[in-house]
């Protein structure tokens, strides 16, 4: 079986336009979801347009450590020749998940962190060395950016339309997955070099050390 593409949050906005141009170029995905009945009519939608994708759908809860270690238990080695870590949330009230993190947080940083440090042994080795890219899609007209206010339905009107599309607003991490040439930060149409400020090596240990305590901690 040739290796999938994993695609974390795949049948949000951003994710089913990745999920669906991967496929069109021949890409088999593995779609990482919380909800799979909604990931099931995405996949649905995509092979009406495309009956050749080669689609899988997996069951993953980035908000719980315990769901993010079922997953990656679940991955076969060497089945995963790219990693996608796309899921991501902006809670719109505090709350707290079984871990006891700030969701926000927990989704968007401690899950896909575990997530990359339980798959790093699994992945298919195209090069010597991991790439690993950045990519910034900019501003997407997505769920993503609805703050449930009284005021969305005016904004809908105001501002998304000057939003990207998401098909669109993926072309930057397409372009990441495929480069060889990492770390690059890839932006609109142009790829930078990584920014400064995540080249800290004091910083970006200390950051390491204190998320992996929190993590074991939380086993």
């Amino acid at each position: 079986m040739k290796p999938r593409i994993l695609i974390t949050g795949a049948s949000g906005a951003m994710g089913a336009a990745a999920t669906e141009a991967l496929a069109a170029q021949g890409q088999p995905v593995l779609m990482a979801v919380r909800n799979p009945s909604k990931a099931a009519a995405v996949c649905d939608a995509i092979r009406s347009r495309l009956p050749q994708a080669e689609l899988e759908i997996a069951e993953l809860d980035l908000a719980s450590l315990a769901s993010v270690r079922r997953f990656a238990d679940g991955i076969a080695p060497g089945s995963v020749a790219a990693l996608f870590n796309n899921a991501g949330v902006i809670s719109r009230q505090y709350q707290t998940t079984e871990d006891g993190f700030e969701n926000t947080f927990a989704v968007n940083y401690f899950g896909p962190w575990l997530l990359t440090q339980s798959l790093l042994p699994k992945l298919a080795r195209r090069h010597p060395e991991y790439v690993v890219n950045m990519a910034d899609p900019g501003i997407v007209a997505s769920n993503m950016i609805d703050l449930g206010h009284w005021y969305d339905p005016l904004a809908d009107l105001l501002f998304k339309p000057f939003c990207k599309r998401p098909e669109k607003g993926v072309q930057p991490a397409l372009r990441a997955l495929a480069a060889t040439d990492g770390p690059r930060y890839y932006v609109a149409q142009k790829n930078r070099e990584i920014p400064r400020c995540f080249l800290d090596v004091a910083l970006d240990t200390r950051l390491w050390e204190a998320t992996e305590s929190i993590i074991g901690a939380s086993a």
